[in-house]
Order: structure tokens, then sequence, then C-alpha cells
């Protein structure tokens, strides 16, 4: 994951996801391209139990800049 702070929004590092999951204090989702649906990102709560979902088509697009 590359992320960047608000104040200095030019400079870019990277961290693993398992950082970033021990930073949150608990195990985060990861959503691979073609299981990214909207309803069950938002759905997501900590401690859910895994859902089973179709997998799309084709990728979504790339976030507009």
């Amino acid at each position: 994951m590359v992320a960047s702070g608000t104040a200095h929004p030019r400079i870019e590092y990277e961290a693993e996801w398992g950082d970033v999951a021990a930073l949150a204090g608990q195990a985060l989702p990861w959503w691979p391209d073609l299981l990214r649906l909207p309803h069950l990102i938002r759905g997501w709560k900590p401690g859910a139990q895994p859902a089973v979902a179709p997998v799309r088509r084709t990728a979504p697009a790339p976030p507009r800049s």
C-alpha cells in the first residue's frame, strides 16, 4: 500500500498490509479488484464473518485524479 500524509501529500511511503492491521489493532479485510463491491465494503464491520460474494467479470475502473 502506498500512502501519503495530508500535511505533506507529495511525500509517499509504503506500508505492508500487516503493519496497517497492527496499527488498527485487528485484522482488516482486503478486497481483490474483482471482489470490490461497494455494498460489501460499506457493510463491513469489525468482527464480521467472511462473506461469500460473486466475482465481477471485469476489474473496476481506476480512480479519477
